[in-house]
Order: C-alpha cells, then structure tokens, then sequence
C-alpha cells in the first residue's frame, strides 16, 4: 500500500477529563431524555430541572473544550480529545469516533450554547405535553453535538438524522399555523437532500476502492486514500453532483430553499432556533 490505510487504529481511547467532557456533550442529552421517558410520574419542576441540566452540560462541555484546544495534542489523525470505540462494524469501515479539530470545536461550542438557550426558553415557557416536548429537544440536542463531533462519515451522517427526526415530530406536535404544510414540505425536501447526501458519500467510498479495501470510513483517512489513488474525473463530477445537490437542500441552497421559510414560521421558537442556528450548518460543514 502506498501509504498507512488505518489512520484510526493508532488512536487510543483516552479517559482524561477532555475526552469525557467530549462524550457527555454528546451523549448526556440523550440520557437526559431516556429518564424523562423511563421516569413519566416526574412533576414539571423536576422535568424542567432534568432537561436544564442536559441542555448546560453540552454547552458547558462544548465551551471548555474549544477554549481548551491550543494547549491539547492532536491524534494521528489531526484531531483532539479523541475517542473511538468499536460498535461491530468495522467490516464496512465505520467505527464511533468522536473528536474534534479546528473547525468543529467552535461548530461544537456553538451548538452546546444554542441549545442551552432553545432548551431553556422551551423548559420555561407553557406547552402542552411538557415532558415529550423536552425529550424531543433533548435527542434533538444530542445529534448536534454528535454531528459535529464525529468524523467517522457514517455516524457524522447518522447524528444528523438524529437531530432530523425530532425536528418534524415537534413541528406536528407544537407548530403554529400551516404547520401540516410546512412539515410535509419540509420532509419531502430534507429527505431528497439526506438520501442524496448519502448517495455521494457512500459512493465516494465505494467507486474510490476504499470499501473493498477495507479502509475506514473516516475523513482523514479516507482524505490520504483518496489522494494517493484519485477518482477519475467523471467519477467526481458525478459525485460532487449529488452532494452539491444533497447538501444544497439541507442549507435550503438557490433555487431549493422555498421550505425554509414556512418551516420556521411554523415550528416551535426552540425548534426554530436549534434548526436555523446549528442543524443547517451540517452541509455547510
């Protein structure tokens, strides 16, 4: 092989205070959100206290974390407080990985604040089903935090989705007017967008040879891989097709961005700002 396929396999899962701080930005909404759904004889008060404490540990967490990254060590693969943990699929590629680097630490930071402050105002303003209205934010919350701090592609796309689905279930649940439009309009585009999105990304690793070799379907290494062994032209143009046209959709890119307006009209103000402020930045990133 003309250069080392397996850039992963060097990291080590370190358990120092930063990697920690990494998984319970992105993984204690979640839990938050499991004991608002386990624990369904909770009051309000305690409800609202739950999701508050799982909206300030990822912004907490996010905040440290970026402010702390010029005096951290990258890994091999260029990124901090790195942590990866086989889940069993590695014979396609893909592994959890969590990390962060220059560009997604303050992506990362952005969303652990925006989402303290969507959490809050929803946790304290009146609404109908309290309880499944916060459980929604918090998963929602969770693939954020997970989006920006995955680089393994597959989970990179799978917190998205995370994030995604919550989305059309609080607009249904708790929109204003129009909301039965928005949503269905909303989720005939983010679909075409995902599905595309996914189209280019697995067929940027199958067409590269890099599946059939077994590389992992990281950022880095699938960067060095293709470096060392280019697509062709064609093979890239088709490709940039389909994620220019499925992330196009996602940011709401010219002439696809009808949906955005309706759809923030209509949602929820803590979903509005979760949306606008971070889950949009997914394509852009």
């Amino acid at each position: 092989m003309p250069l080392p396929l397996i850039l992963a396999q060097a990291d080590t899962t370190d358990l120092s205070l930063c990697p920690v701080l990494l998984l319970l930005g992105v993984f204690f909404p979640l839990l938050a959100g499991l004991a608002l759904l386990l624990l369904g004889r909770l009051g309000d008060a305690a409800t609202r206290s739950v999701a508050a404490l799982g909206f300030f540990v990822p912004a907490f967490a996010g905040v440290w974390l970026w402010l702390t990254l010029p005096t951290a060590t990258a890994n091999s693969a260029g990124y901090y407080y790195a942590f990866s943990q086989p889940l069993g699929l590695e014979h396609f590629g893909c592994s959890l990985k969590l990390g962060l680097n220059g560009i997604s630490a303050p992506l990362f930071a952005m969303a652990g604040l925006v989402g303290l402050a969507a959490g809050l105002y929803a946790a304290w303003q009146p609404a109908e089903r309290l309880r499944h209205y916060l459980l929604l934010l918090l998963i929602m919350q969770g693939g954020l935090m997970g989006l920006f701090a995955s680089y393994d592609v597959l989970f990179y796309y799978f917190f998205h989705e995370i994030a995604l689905i919550p989305t059309f279930l609080l607009m249904i649940g708790w929109g204003g007017p129009g909301r039965d439009y928005a949503a269905k309009e909303m989720a005939i585009y983010l679909t075409v967008g995902a599905m595309l999105s996914l189209g280019g990304l697995l067929a940027l690793h199958v067409t590269s040879g890099a599946a059939k070799l077994g590389v992992a379907f990281d950022v880095p290494t699938l960067r060095e891989f293709l470096k060392a062994q280019p697509l062709t032209e064609t093979v890239q143009s088709n490709i940039y097709g389909l994620l220019l046209f499925g992330f196009g959709i996602l940011v709401s890119l010219f002439p696809f961005h009808s949906w955005a307006q309706r759809t923030y009209t209509a949602a929820p103000t803590p979903v509005s700002m979760l949306h606008a402020g971070v889950l949009k930045k997914f394509g852009l990133y």
